[in-house]
């Protein structure tokens, strides 16, 4: 086939036989798969005749690069550019997505692959976006899409001298051209939209072999792309069925496997060929325990037929182990291993991950208000769940390191997420975040990367198909995935996406039916409110939605994260200017912190700042406290909502916040930086989903002196009742000068919630609400605080009652945030270390417990952890939390190297631990106290 030149302004010319429609070629042991991992990269004009360069690939400058990775953090990385996420050092790097790119890389194949293989695959895991491939020289395939192909046969070279080398030669051109800078923007690319040039990110349009190159080797007939899938009987048993593909050597399957226009593949009869009978073979299955031993096995005889067919077979298990979400059991796994052989000789063999695990998707209590209208009631392994869940964005933009995945999807699991929606506008994530998720009891939603008001009208459906089916048989097998979704805050109705809906659809069905496929999320039912001036509107407005898949509050990293890509100079600068009438003049003081704002506007500037002026002067010219009021404001939405929305009185049956990081060291709602280090927004989540998580809910946050509010503690629905039996529910009511002004204790149960009337003292400006459940010997189960502003005595009663009626664009505010009162009444605290820290030489990764006490006459409020040394990053059991006086606590504190967590810091070298004395806790009304 002739291979198209690659033009910029358009999608690769695609002929048939070219590897458009290549199938997923399944994972193999180290004996029949080898890693294509050294590349060198190169560039060319856009213009250029590929083929030409292609036979003459010494004329261009070759630079060795590392794999797996887009091509301007490998420029980076071979001492070519400059950081990339330093200041603005990203317009450095806009030059290339107006370039050719070239990979060339030279590889053997194996010795022992010469005579007992009859199948050798190239396979590309993942190019971005568009590619042409050569072998030797000779064109080989063209492709389109992100997210997995092409797949070449090259089982010629097995027929070639032992040693040789061969040479295969990649043109790879971005892809993006502005796609997602808009809303509406007309879909042409199948690549994550986060990936070009979206709204959100610097303008880099990504491209590059961004995914792993294999070589795979397989005998006369070969195994692909098994499908299994669960089945939990009353009696306890359960089976495991098991449906994959056989094909013979010379068979390479594409989109065909669909029937289509009423045809039936295929035509004539698979069993013979030239007149002789089809070989027999025999499939043998076994179930591995997480030990290696044997839990049951299954050997099949299977007639081999000269082309495609898929074989069935199920493995029973008497006291089968289930894989359950985090929290709620262990994630078991087995492996399944399948062997194939033909005449007595083993032709192929390859394992896949399996999970005893059902999910499924039934109607929620919640009232059907609309004719179109979706089943939200999670159902894990015959149980009803409420779904404690996060939003997920790409980790990073250039390069996915899976250090960085083990730490935040680490953070996910403690701060008690059971669910993690994979975006719409990201990847379709990559093999090891589903493994660790496997590991981690973490259940995954995934979009597919359609995103905000996408219009599929210009969307080669062809390329859309290969993609699907692809990432479709790559994921189906981890238990950790159950739900598939259409993609993000689009509408699926839309005549020019109904086509791509379908195709998405049909795929999930025939490929994966046991899973449910939702077309959009949002769709009916599920609500993605953004309410941050007021935090009692969610409940009010949003009691009966089925499920809130997303909402959040915006924030800034830590500065210690901003320092990272910041001058020092604009580090200091004060960000007061931010609250000022013209906030676009931020710009010109704070060119590199604007450069990383993600959605830098009027519109959602103000929401910030309204939430962050309740904590803390903003006009104080000191960053940090700029920056912790802002988190403060996120936080305080986080863990609201998270707790309001768990208890029984409430229809939902999941929360799913937006957004645990992003790909790029932004300025924008987020719980962890993109360094890795967690926001008091993380904390939030953490308290909201703890095991027992008070809600604390006032009808207003503005309140009057003088009125009754009715105080409601609640907690979840799935809090252990016999804590809840054993324990005593303790409110406490502080004002602004600690002063106590409210003492009472109660019962509380998972369907029964104690109501306190409160009245508003006069003359005092805020009340900080904190509830308790405390066990039996005084045991600390369970704790939140809620702060309630009160407004002026002068406040117009008009106006009071208007901003009550409906949600406001702002928040009613007091004269005086709440910071600068609380510090007039200091107290002390006390740190003691229990043990040295304790971790893996392997990881680096370190632990220890320390106990933090209140040793003064008044609450200390937000007490938080304090860490200077930025090559570790910490995080907590919790942080900005409360403590009353002589109250102690024992948390275990985590340091993780930076290298694992971060795009900036380089690795040290093994042995290095934290030093503890550097640890120290502090409060808004006490000194920083060192360990």
């Amino acid at each position: 086939m002739s291979v198209a030149r690659l033009d910029p302004a358009e999608t690769l010319e695609l002929e048939a036989g070219s590897a458009l429609q290549s199938m997923y070629v399944s994972p193999r042991g180290s004996g029949r798969q080898l890693e294509v991992e050294r590349w060198e990269l190169a560039f060319t004009d856009a213009d250029v005749d590929a083929d030409a360069v292609a036979a003459n690939p010494g004329q261009l400058d070759w630079h060795q690069v590392q794999t797996g990775a887009m091509i301007q953090w490998q420029w980076y990385q071979a001492g070519l550019g400059p950081h990339p996420y330093e200041g603005r050092n990203s317009n450095a790097y806009l030059w290339m997505q107006g370039k050719l790119w070239w990979f060339k890389a030279v590889f053997e194949v194996p010795a022992a692959w010469h005579g007992p293989m009859a199948r050798l695959d190239l396979v590309f895991d993942g190019v971005d976006h568009d590619a042409a491939v050569w072998v030797d020289g000779l064109p080989a395939a063209a492709h389109s899409g992100a997210f997995g192909g092409p797949a070449l046969d090259i089982s010629h070279l097995l027929d070639a001298p032992q040693g040789v080398s061969h040479e295969v030669i990649v043109a790879v051109k971005p892809g993006g051209s502005g796609q997602g800078k808009e809303h509406g923007t007309t879909g042409k690319l199948v690549k994550a939209e986060t990936y070009s040039r979206w709204i959100n990110n610097p303008d880099l349009m990504t491209a590059g072999i961004w995914r792993p190159v294999r070589l795979v080797a397989t005998g006369d007939f070969r195994l692909e792309r098994p499908m299994l899938s669960s089945t939990i009987r009353h009696d306890g048993t359960a089976s495991i069925e098991v449906e994959v593909e056989v094909l013979r050597a010379d068979v390479s399957p594409d989109l065909a496997f669909v029937p289509r226009y009423g045809q039936f593949p295929p035509l004539d009869d698979p069993r013979v060929k030239d007149g002789t009978q089809a070989p027999s073979g025999v499939l043998r299955a076994e179930l591995l325990d997480a030990d290696g031993l044997v839990v049951a096995t299954r050997k099949l005889d299977v007639e081999l037929l000269r082309g495609h067919q898929w074989v069935r077979l199920s493995l029973e298990l008497d006291t089968p182990r289930l894989w359950w979400p985090n929290g709620l059991g262990d994630p078991h796994l087995y492996e399944l291993r399948l062997s194939l052989e033909c005449d007595g000789a083993r032709t192929d063999e390859l394992a896949t991950v399996a999970g005893v695990r059902t999910f499924a998707m039934k109607r929620s209590p919640a009232p059907r208000t609309a004719e179109h209208w979706l089943d939200w009631q999670c159902e894990v392994n015959g149980e009803e769940q409420f779904l404690r869940g996060m939003n997920w964005m790409p980790l990073d933009l250039l390069s996915l390191v899976p250090e960085k995945y083990e730490h935040f999807l680490r953070l996910a699991k403690d701060a008690g997420v059971q669910l993690v929606r994979v975006w719409g506008g990201g990847l379709m994530e990559t093999d090891g975040f589903y493994e660790l998720c496997d590991s981690l009891g973490l259940m995954v939603w995934q979009d597919f990367p359609l995103n905000t008001d996408y219009d599929c009208a210009g969307l080669d459906l062809e390329v859309w198909e290969q993609q699907v089916v692809w990432s479709v048989a790559r994921l189906q097998n981890h238990p950790s995935l159950v739900v598939w979704c259409g993609g993000n805050e689009f509408n699926p109705y839309l005549p020019t996406n109904a086509a791509a809906v379908g195709i998405m659809e049909r795929t999930v069905k025939d490929l994966d039916p046991g899973r449910p496929f939702v077309r959009s999320c949002s769709d009916a039912g599920d609500v993605h409110p953004y309410l941050e001036f007021d935090t009692s509107w969610y409940l009010k407005l949003y009691r009966r939605a089925p499920a809130l898949t997303e909402w959040g509050g915006h924030s800034i990293p830590s500065m210690e994260s901003l320092g990272a890509f910041m001058p020092e100079a604009e580090l200091v600068r004060p960000m007061d200017l931010l609250d000022s009438s013209e906030p676009d003049r931020f710009q010109e003081s704070h060119p590199t912190l604007h450069h990383h704002w993600a959605e830098f506007n009027p519109g959602r500037i103000p929401r910030m700042l309204d939430r962050a002026r309740i904590f803390d002067d903003l006009s104080l010219g000191e960053n940090t406290r700029f920056v912790e009021a802002v988190q403060l404001g996120a936080a305080e939405i986080y863990e609201t909502v998270a707790a309001d929305f768990r208890a029984s009185d409430v229809d939902a049956t999941m929360v799913m916040p937006w957004v645990f990081s992003r790909p790029w060291p932004s300025v924008g709602m987020q719980v962890i930086d993109h360094c890795g280090r967690p926001t008091p927004g993380y904390y939030g989540i953490r308290r909201g989903y703890a095991p027992i998580a008070l809600a604390i809910r006032s009808p207003h946050e503005a309140l009057a002196g003088g009125e009754v509010v009715p105080l409601q503690i609640a907690v979840n629905r799935d809090a252990d009742e016999e804590t809840l039996r054993n324990g005593a529910l303790r409110l406490r009511v502080y004002d602004e000068n600690m002063v106590l002004r409210r003492h009472e204790d109660a019962s509380i149960s998972r369907s029964q919630f104690p109501v306190f009337e409160l009245q508003v003292p006069h003359g005092v400006r805020y009340l900080m609400v904190v509830a308790d459940l405390v066990g039996e010997a005084g045991h600390h189960e369970a704790r939140s605080m809620r702060i309630l502003r009160v407004v002026p005595a002068s406040t117009d009663p008009a106006l009071l009652a208007e901003y009550r009626i409906a949600p406001a664009p702002t928040a009613l505010h007091n004269e005086s945030p709440l910071r600068p009162l609380v510090e007039q009444h200091p107290t002390d605290l006390g740190l003691e270390l229990l043990a040295q820290p304790e971790g893996s030489a392997t990881t680096g990764i370190f632990t220890l417990e320390a106990a933090v006490t209140n040793r003064g006459a008044v609450p200390a409020a937000f007490v938080r952890w304090t860490w200077a040394d930025t090559e570790w990053i910490l995080d907590a059991q919790d942080d900005y939390f409360w403590l009353e006086p002589g109250e102690s606590r024992t948390l275990t504190v985590t340091f993780t190297p930076a290298h694992r967590t971060s795009s900036f810091a380089e690795a040290r070298g093994s042995g290095t631990r934290p030093d503890p004395s550097g640890l120290g806790v502090a409060a808004w009304n006490a000194g920083q106290r060192q360990a």
